[in-house]
């Protein structure tokens, strides 16, 4: 399964669950995947906050937010997800950028707040 497609159905799963949320470990198990691949989608997803984590003995448990100021079902947010380039900028410094096979590490300075948005062609 492509990260595009998990990443489509933990949104789809976790805004079903809406204000009781889900814990990681179930929300693998219900894709199908690897907790792996749902570390990689949790950090997009929290990067855009579009979730909101709590951790706990259990492991983390994750819960649907709608963005500041848009609907909770907005396309637009979901589009900068799943766009085939995406564009990054900070407040800060961007000092170390690392190709880890299907994930990027950006590493920022301390004060920096960082933006992920669409490309579109």
């Amino acid at each position: 399964m492509k990260l595009k497609e998990i990443a489509q159905e933990a949104i789809r799963l976790l805004k079903e669950k809406g204000k009781d949320g889900m814990n990681n470990a179930e929300l693998a198990r219900i894709i199908g995947t690897p907790k792996r691949r749902v570390y990689d989608v949790i950090a997009i997803l929290k990067a855009a906050d579009l979730i909101r984590t709590e951790r706990s003995g259990a492991g983390t448990h994750l819960y649907w937010q709608a963005p500041t100021g848009t609907k909770d079902d907005s396309s637009s947010e979901f589009q900068s997800l799943v766009a085939s380039r995406i564009k990054v900028s900070t407040t800060g410094s961007i000092y170390n950028v690392a190709n880890r096979g299907q994930s990027v590490v950006i590493e920022l300075d301390d004060k920096a707040e960082l933006n992920i948005e669409p490309m579109i062609d």
